[in-house]
């Protein structure tokens, strides 16, 4: 694989475009397979640490219009804005489009 400095604007849509998809058919394959539910839960715990002891970011305004593009929903006029701190996990899976 090249180094990311050299690929393509396309190589990289490409391989992100891939991965999201992967990541959906496994979430698809877990709503009806416990045993691929399960090992993913084993993971998620395992790993749960590592995202808890990250320490909770504010979104930019930009990427809460992304959010809310993709969720369907309207953002909030500009005035109307309060702050709020999402722990990475949750922001993370908000972007990928997870539960």
């Amino acid at each position: 694989m090249l180094p990311a400095s050299t690929r393509s604007p396309q190589q990289y849509v490409a391989r992100h475009a891939a991965a999201a998809r992967a990541r959906m058919r496994l979430a698809r394959i877990a709503r009806t397979d416990a045993v691929v539910a399960g090992a993913i839960r084993a993971w998620e715990q395992r790993l749960a640490p590592l995202t808890e002891a990250a320490p909770p970011i504010t979104p930019s305004p930009r990427l809460w219009r992304m959010i809310a593009l993709r969720l369907g929903i309207e953002p909030r006029a500009p005035g109307r804005r309060r702050a709020v701190v999402v722990a990475p996990r949750v922001l993370a899976r908000a972007c990928v489009g997870e539960p």
